[in-house]
């Protein structure tokens, strides 16, 4: 019998004891329903030994990427492979609390409108407090705003983009489990991205059907200087990437009403984000630790010329 679940571990450069902790997460699921693919997406050391040991379970498969596929190229690799009736990814230095499946499943199961779960989770500090400060913000901030249980589809992502597409509510891929039939309907996930791919494709799956958050703690997300979000905010990779995310809702939603919403959420954004940079580029900051910090000099070519971009008259 086939399984309800395909589970996907997308891996590049796994710390064995991480990854080995990802995939004892899953085995310790009280829902078994499932399978699992640890994808390696050509890591310069080929992590199979520290996978081989799992494989005498017959729900476990390793695959390796002949090429590097980069981040969004792994996970679009792994979404093509799936199956099953639901799909989930986990990253590889990510844990899940016994009954994340479970609950996750049960509450799909229920609501047939419900097209994708969202289950909140703890953020885990590996940065000695360097730059952790947004994560426990935005902990706090969704256990204030986010209830138990069914969202309308259209209600919340309206109210997203009202608020700039801030912060990302829904969270991390691990800890969204999705029909997959839907999933397939969205696409790829955006490899022009860096930053938002997530919450661009949350963003598609919302126009397809509502979500249900699961507002119990169901597991942990590690935060450390070597995970992508750090070096993309450490490079400025990716600062643009919630404009170019509204810009694309602006061509697909499908009302005038929410279109015209979606421009003004975009104009208001473009305006924060030169004021925000302007008064940091006039006035510096002291960290805890007597240290002067600004935006560092090679930002400002990309910064400038992205924002002169918004600001042409080619937003109607």
């Amino acid at each position: 019998m086939a399984a309800q679940i395909n589970i996907f571990i997308p891996t590049y450069n796994p710390v064995a004891i991480q990854l080995q902790q990802a995939i004892d997460s899953i085995l310790a699921q009280t829902c078994e329903d499932w399978t699992l693919l640890v994808h390696d997406d050509c890591s310069p050391q080929d992590p199979f030994p520290i996978v081989e040991p799992y494989l005498k379970d017959a729900r476990i498969t390793y695959r390796r990427s002949p090429v590097r596929l980069g981040i969004a190229g792994n996970w679009n690799a792994c979404m093509a492979l799936a199956t099953a009736p639901f799909t989930q990814l986990l990253f590889q230095d990510d844990v899940w609390h016994p009954q994340y499946l479970e609950k996750s499943l049960m509450a799909l199961k229920m609501h047939r409108n419900v097209v994708f779960t969202a289950a909140n989770h703890k953020y885990k500090d590996e940065l000695e407090n360097v730059a952790f400060g947004i994560y426990d913000t935005l902990y706090h901030h969704k256990r204030e705003c986010m209830r138990d249980g069914v969202h309308n589809s259209h209600e919340f992502l309206m109210q997203w983009i009202e608020n700039g597409l801030h912060p990302n509510l829904i969270g991390e891929p691990s800890f969204v489990m999705m029909r997959t039939e839907t999933a397939k309907a969205c696409g790829l996930y955006a490899d022009n991205l860096p930053q938002c791919l997530d919450l661009e494709y949350w963003t598609r799956l919302l126009q397809k059907g509502d979500l249900y958050y699961l507002a119990e703690e169901l597991g942990s997300f590690r935060v450390h200087s070597k995970g992508a979000s750090a070096q993309n905010d450490l490079s400025g990779v990716g600062m643009f990437d919630r404009l170019l995310c509204l810009e694309k809702l602006i061509k697909t939603l499908p009302e005038t009403a929410d279109r015209k919403q979606t421009k003004k959420a975009l104009k208001k954004n473009v305006v924060m984000m030169i004021d925000k940079f302007f008064h940091r580029a006039k006035s510096s900051t002291t960290s805890a630790a007597g240290a002067t910090t600004k935006i560092p000099l090679r930002l400002y070519p990309l910064l400038m010329g992205g924002l002169c971009r918004y600001m042409m008259g080619n937003r109607q």
